[in-house]
C-alpha cells in the first residue's frame, strides 16, 4: 500500500477492515467474496484497494468511500 492508503486503512476500526475485504463483489464468480493480497492507493479522495478473489483467484476492486473513515 501507498503511505496514504496505508495511514487511512491503519486508522480503521479491525472489525471495519475485515468487513471491508470479506465481501467485495467478484464479476467472475458472480457474488460478494473475500479479497485477498490486497494493495491500495488513494485515488480521487478515495482508497481503492486492489486485490485477488478470494474464491477464483482473479483481480478485483474496492472503491471505499471518504465518510467510511472520516475523510
Amino acid at each position: 500500500m501507498d503511505p496514504s492508503a496505508r495511514r487511512i486503512w491503519d486508522a480503521l476500526d479491525e472489525a471495519i477492515r475485515r468487513r471491508i475485504v470479506s465481501a467485495v463483489w467478484c464479476g467472475w464468480c458472480g457474488d460478494s467474496t473475500g479479497m485477498v493480497d490486497l494493495t491500495g492507493a488513494v485515488e480521487a479522495e478515495k482508497l481503492v484497494l486492489r486485490g485477488r478473489c478470494a474464491g477464483c483467484g482473479r483481480e478485483m476492486t474496492r472503491v471505499v468511500e471518504g465518510s467510511s473513515y472520516g475523510a
